[in-house]
């Protein structure tokens, strides 16, 4: 085992002391453990095969879309159910004796 010096925030470390001792472990076994957890998650990561979504319908045409133009469809789509709710409440909160008359 090796000994080496590292620069740590204040408030991380503080963080790690404090989870050491509520679980009676030392600092350097939590410290070893978010270090080999790290790693473990970065490496299943890599080693995912990357995932291909397959586009269809009158948004996509045929192509390939970018992450930019996801984003931007399902803005759009938040926005017009947004506005459809918002008309939908509105309509429930009308009073009668405040319409015109017809």
């Amino acid at each position: 085992m090796h000994r080496t010096t590292v620069r740590i925030d204040d408030e991380i470390l503080a963080e790690a002391k404090a989870l050491a001792a509520r679980q009676r472990r030392s600092l350097n076994s939590v410290m070893e453990e978010a270090l080999r957890r790290m790693l473990a998650a970065t490496q299943e990561t890599e080693n995912r095969p990357p995932v291909e979504l397959t586009t269809s319908g009158p948004t996509s045409g045929g192509r390939h879309l970018t992450p930019e133009q996801i984003k931007e469809i399902l803005e759009q789509e938040d926005i017009e159910h947004f506005l459809e709710v918002m008309a939908d409440d509105a309509g429930r909160h009308e009073r009668d004796d405040l319409r015109p008359s017809a």
